[in-house]
């Protein structure tokens, strides 16, 4: 049983601990008594809520920073995470080199030298590309002249680099700097000024910065807290070369919410700082803090857009490029539950809208200026109508075509539709996707190689950013779990049988997609309103809160040579859930490398995300939350009824609103998990939506509601992670042979989206309740706990390619050893094609 300093043993008896078991190296870090207590500090809170006073007890409170979101410095509390942190550092020792064995295989699986598919802007094609050893990536452009003729003769890299102008390489911005992030480059239609955001907290206070790039010099402008811009210049710029005469910008202010849109003309003296005091002019303001703003740029450059939403309705402004007065014509005003977004194909603008929908499926309308002279009011007029089958998920156009991606909202395979922009007849039949057309069509859908029928393949399919507007260059985009991201060129007159020209494949070493097989699965089951929703809801006669089957797709992905449905197999689970976010069956080194080691890998596409379309996004939110994760715990359940894992040998991972999913189902069903993995996750939900100061809590209220507000307390309160957790000590000690999963969470000290201290707090009263339990009963089984805080990044992470994979490779190392994992090196050495005896055991 090693000690758990093992900075202080010998390096022979280090190497010893590198072939110990699980069981052994668990013993031997959990009899050192080496993990961290936090102190418990009395602290309560009584909330009122409709007459009824409710007091809430929390023993760790003191852990979040007095000023946070702030940089903290409160010294009792950086103590307690970097205890945890060196907690963590003995329990990776203790592993020996198996997380740089996964680390090395990772990145063993990229193509360290690489480039990203190719965009047009004015004169110049525009992309970024890695270098073998380097953290960060290099934005680089090419004449287009010149990169058509080296196109036309293949393009080689070499030759590429020889022709190419560097002009931001993220490696020198981030020398000496622990995190650097440095988002996409932005550069003016004559090619002369760029600009781009940058982040070295990991608190995502951008500054954004401007370049001369003739010169290589920085402008003196500098404006911070930016959290989206577009320069302002003529919209023939890339022909005329008129220089960009200001920008537009949305400013996030004190509590971090975007809520004023300024313009700052260049030249102008520039005040602007990390203290919110900018000195330019004031466009756009919005009053309420569950608003946010932003700004971008029409497809054909002539509009400047304001958006003005919250997470359910929306309206969007739009400035004319030309207007020196710069009037704000709203194209559509707001009305409350309606959602839009506005594009421009040609002279025509175009809305997809939920508005006017029975299903929430959204539909496309077209507009003209009601007076082409005054440009004051937009006339709209139906298009396309909401398809019963098809969720219209999103729209792309370029100057002659809509790019329409559609979702069947009952399998969340994705549908491409390319339509013709001028074309007149409109489309008002709900039941087909496809209306009869005439010899001359003007709708055609995208058709993949190798994918004949696309119902059967657990898939994601979209129209990629690289599309051309002016040229009419449509790109797609294929990835599924088994097969890398592929793009393909798609053309309307040659593109109907399916037989697209590969613009780019992401090449992936050491892998062979023919050893893995993915698969569509259905987890249903019945479900029970009284424990799904809030009992206000149970005796609701609209549709959606009724009982009913549930059928939720999962996406499973496995090694074929390792497979067995016999119920032994380790199941790694992994969801989302929120938000409406989709998660995508994409192709990931990871879901591979736990493949390698004999796990199944599987995604649950479950209710709160928008992997069926706005219903099933729609479906489990404010009081009806919880379908979420029950939805997750039935798959969990269907999985090993179907022998493809079994009770208590499934790990779950979720990040964020994923680790509120995963802490929420850990609550509800501890002995179904072995093992839990929770990335900055969102535990502390009650406390953090009770405190309106919060930087994201006033726009969260159209997420999950208001718990100061009847009903959302109680029912916020009852799925909370932390609130719940206190069980612990009395499962532990209700029967011998209860299990309580492993834990391995994480947490960034600038995150200002979900604290630090909810992921602190979290484990610390669950291993407060495991050591109450082992105090009664010594010989209960105990759970390992590890918890590390990256103390110079925020919510994603750390910022190199490189340190981020390490990070991963930490996660796999963790659940390979709670699994016990056998003869790791030489299945993956043999997935490389190597005799396992050529690098030892």
């Amino acid at each position: 049983k090693p000690p758990v300093a093992l900075s202080a043993l010998p390096n022979a008896v280090a190497v010893v601990i590198m072939v110990l078991s699980v069981a052994e190296i668990r013993t031997g870090m959990l009899a050192a008594g080496g993990a961290p207590v936090a102190k418990t500090v009395p602290f309560s809170q009584e909330v009122t809520v409709a007459g009824v006073v409710h007091r809430l007890e929390d023993e760790y409170q003191w852990l979040r920073g007095k000023a946070w979101p702030k940089l903290v410095q409160d010294e009792d509390i950086t103590a307690h995470l970097e205890a945890e942190n060196a907690y963590c550092k003995d329990f990776l020792a203790s592993l020996g080199d198996l997380q740089e064995t996964f680390f090395q295989t990772m990145k063993g699986r990229m193509k360290l030298t690489d480039r990203t598919v190719e965009t047009r802007t004015g004169y110049y094609y525009y992309y970024s590309r890695t270098e073998e050893e380097l953290q960060y990536s290099i934005d680089c452009r090419v004449p287009v002249p010149q990169f058509d003729k080296l196109r036309a003769s293949g393009l080689s890299d070499e030759a590429l680099r020889q022709a190419e102008e560097v002009i931001l390489d993220r490696n020198k911005l981030a020398e000496g700097k622990k995190f650097c992030k440095a988002l996409g480059t932005t550069v003016s239609l004559n090619g002369k000024l760029m600009a781009y955001r940058v982040d070295t907290q990991g608190d995502e206070n951008y500054c954004l910065q401007f370049v001369d790039l003739a010169t290589g010099k920085y402008l003196p402008e500098k404006l911070w807290n930016v959290a989206s811009y577009v320069l302002h210049e003529p919209s023939d710029a890339d022909k005329s070369g008129a220089a960009p005469s200001g920008i537009f910008y949305s400013l996030r202010n004190k509590n971090l919410r975007p809520t004023k849109v300024y313009y700052h003309k260049f030249g102008d003296a520039c005040e602007g700082s990390a203290e919110f005091a900018p000195n330019d002019k004031l466009l756009l303001q919005s009053k309420n803090e569950m608003f946010r703003l932003g700004v971008g740029r029409t497809a054909d450059g002539e509009y400047v857009t304001v958006g003005h939403s919250s997470s359910n309705e929306n309206e969007v402004f739009a400035i004319d490029v030309n207007d020196v007065n710069m009037r704000l014509v709203n194209l559509l005003p707001m009305v409350e539950g309606v959602e839009y977004s506005v594009s421009k194909a040609g002279p025509h603008w175009f809305l997809r809208t939920k508005g006017g929908c029975a299903r929430d499926h959204f539909r496309l309308e077209r507009g003209e200026w009601v007076d082409e002279a005054t440009r004051q009011e937009v006339r709209w007029s139906p298009h396309i109508a909401e398809k019963r089958d098809f969720a219209f998920e999103s729209l792309r156009t370029t100057k002659d075509f809509l790019l329409l991606s559609y979702l069947n909202v009952e399998t969340g395979v994705p549908m491409l539709v390319v339509r013709r922009a001028a074309h007149n007849e409109v489309d008002l039949d709900p039941d087909v996707l496809f209306p009869p057309q005439p010899a001359d069509a003007y709708c055609k859908l995208v058709s993949f190689p190798g994918i004949a029928q696309p119902e059967t393949l657990s898939h994601a399919a979209a129209f990629s950013s690289a599309c051309d507007y002016e040229l009419n260059h449509i790109v797609t985009v294929l990835d599924t779990p088994a097969l890398p991201t592929t793009w393909y060129d798609w053309d309307w007159g040659s593109s109907d049988a399916g037989a697209l020209p590969v613009r780019k494949q992401k090449e992936v070493p050491n892998y062979d997609p023919e050893e893995y097989h993915t698969e569509r699965f259905y987890a249903r089951y019945n479900e029970d309103k009284n424990l799904a929703l809030h009992e206000t809801l149970h005796a609701s006669s609209d549709p959606k809160y009724a009982d009913s089957s549930v059928s939720v797709p999962v996406t499973v992905l496995y090694k074929k040579s390792l497979f067995r449905k016999d119920g032994s197999m380790p199941l790694l689970l992994e969801g989302y859930g929120s938000y409406g976010i989709s998660e995508e069956p994409v192709w990931r080194n990871t879901h591979t490398l736990y493949a390698d080691l004999g796990f199944v890998v599987a995604t649950a596409h479950i209710r709160g995300g928008g992997d069926l379309g706005e219903p099933w996004y729609q479906s489990a939110k404010f009081l009806s939350k919880k379908r979420t994760f029950l939805d997750f715990v039935a798959v969990a359940d269907k999985l090993a009824d179907q022998k493809y894992t079994s009770a208590g040998n499934v790990a779950l991972v979720g990040g964020s609103a994923g680790g509120m999913l995963v802490g929420a189902c850990l609550n509800m069903r501890p002995s179904l998990f072995k093992a839990i993995v929770a990335h900055v996750p969102f535990v502390t939900i009650l406390d953090t939506m009770l405190d309106g100061e919060l930087p994201l809590t006033p726009g969260e209220f159209k997420e999950w509601g208001n718990p100061r507000e009847e009903h959302y307390f109680d029912y916020m309160r009852s799925y909370c992670p932390y609130e719940n957790c206190r069980f612990v000590k009395d499962f532990l000690l209700a029967k011998p042979d209860n299990v309580f999963p492993s834990i391995f969470a994480t947490a960034g000290l600038s995150d200002y989206r979900v604290g630090y201290y909810e992921a602190a707090k979290w484990v610390a009263r669950i291993r407060a309740g495991i050591a109450a339990a082992k105090a009664e009963a010594p010989s209960i089984n105990e759970p390992l706990l590890v918890f590390e805080t990256n103390m110079a990044a925020g919510h994603a992470g750390a910022s190199g390619r490189f340190d981020r994979l390490k990070e991963v490779s930490r996660d796999v190392a963790f659940l390979s050893t709670e699994f016990n994992i056998q003869d790791v090196r030489s299945k993956l050495y043999l997935q490389q094609g190597e005799k396992p005896q050529e690098r030892g055991h």
